[in-house]
């Protein structure tokens, strides 16, 4: 796991192995990150969110809604655009 510089996270955060948080992500209270998970420069995600395995969440992004695995997310909010 990677946490980069300047970057926020809540209490009950779960944040699984291989992931990396680049600089800037705010992660809120009772988020689940999966395996391999990419949060992206400045990405923000709300409370109770769950993001699967092996997701991109692109530079900027906020996260309102669960994202499942094996995809790559942008925008605010944040939508799947790709699956892989």
């Amino acid at each position: 796991m990677i946490i980069n510089l300047d970057c926020t996270i809540g209490h009950d955060a779960i944040i699984r192995d291989c992931s990396t948080l680049y600089p800037s992500v705010n992660l809120s209270r009772i988020t689940d990150i999966g395996k391999c998970v990419e949060l992206g420069t400045g990405s923000r995600i709300i409370q109770g969110i769950e993001i699967g395995n092996n997701t991109i969440v692109g530079a900027g992004s906020t996260v309102i809604r669960n994202l499942p695995s094996n995809c790559t997310a942008v925008g605010s909010p944040a939508v799947p655009i790709k699956f892989t």
